[in-house]
């Protein structure tokens, strides 16, 4: 059972507070601190049709795909660039 982003909160907190939390009973797990280091994976391949920009096949197991960094670094400044056009923030400055 996945718990959601404000539930892991919760449980956080209320280990903070020492309260009577069993890791056990609820499945804890804490996930991985955010760093600035991208570190993209191999994703499964779900359609035999197409392949999704910045991503390869796998030469070694054809039903995954392999990531290529530099095009999906550039997906996410086009993204970036966007998020920022659209909200005006271009106007700006």
């Amino acid at each position: 059972m996945a718990y959601s982003y404000c539930h892991q909160r919760i449980l956080v907190q209320a280990m903070k507070r020492r309260t009577n939390f069993q890791k056990t009973e609820l499945g804890y797990w804490m996930l991985p601190k955010p760093s600035n280091i991208k570190n993209w994976e191999r994703v499964p391949r779900l359609t035999k049709r197409s392949v999704p920009f910045g991503y390869e096949i796998d030469p070694e197991d054809e039903s995954w795909l392999k990531p290529i960094p530099k095009e999906l670094e550039l997906l996410e400044l086009a993204k970036k660039h966007l998020s920022s056009i659209v909200t005006g923030k271009y106007l700006l400055g």
